[in-house]
């Protein structure tokens, strides 16, 4: 694992990104990195707490995003991987907190600051003649005006909201249902239960 990235240190880097490239959440990350000089590297993107929605997971192409979870900080988490790397000399850590460049150059890694990674991803996207387009950026939240027609027209409940996805019928796959990207002919639907009359 050559390229060890503290990715909110990263993300939270001001300045540097043009515009049409700021504001990226790790997804866009990644995609800049596929972009980038450091494309053929295989790379760990660590990131605090637990992914939301859409956003990557493990292996993405040469990169794999790790989550650090609710009980550790991704500082601990790249603290830890520094420590057991086996071939610390190959591995160069992305991050521009103090603590993880000390322990970084301590086992003899190399070391790159947020600034200067993001200013390579940066150089190479826009080397790259306009693919910079295809990096994604974070989906705004709905205003709350869109939220509050969506629950009318569905007719949910304060319960509904507070359910996780997996607890709601209407979501929850049944044995036999179709998976994501299959055909759906229409003529199959189950309208009553759809519509909830059970």
């Amino acid at each position: 694992m050559p390229l060890l990235i503290d990715t909110y240190n990263v993300l939270h880097v001001t300045g540097v990104l043009p515009p049409d490239l700021a504001g990226i959440d790790a997804a866009g990350l990644v995609d800049l990195l596929a972009l980038s000089r450091y494309r053929r590297m295989e790379s760990c993107l660590v990131c605090d707490g637990v992914p939301r929605p859409g956003m990557p997971v493990g292996a993405v192409g040469h990169a794999r995003v790790v989550y650090a979870g609710g009980e550790r900080s991704a500082d601990e988490v790249i603290e830890a991987m520094i420590a057991r790397c086996t071939a610390p000399r190959r591995m160069t850590v992305v991050s521009s907190d103090r603590q993880i460049a000390r322990s970084a150059r301590r086992r003899r890694c190399r070391t790159l600051r947020a600034e200067t990674f993001l200013g390579h991803l940066a150089h190479d996207a826009a080397r790259s003649g306009g693919h910079s387009k295809a990096v994604r950026k974070p989906n705004p939240p709905l205003p709350a005006s869109h939220v509050d027609t969506w629950v009318r027209l569905f007719g949910l409940t304060e319960n509904d909201l507070s359910l996780p996805a997996a607890d709601l019928w209407w979501v929850r796959p049944r044995p036999g249902d179709a998976e994501p990207g299959d055909e759906i002919d229409p003529d199959d639907l189950d309208m009553r239960r759809i519509l909830g009359e059970r």
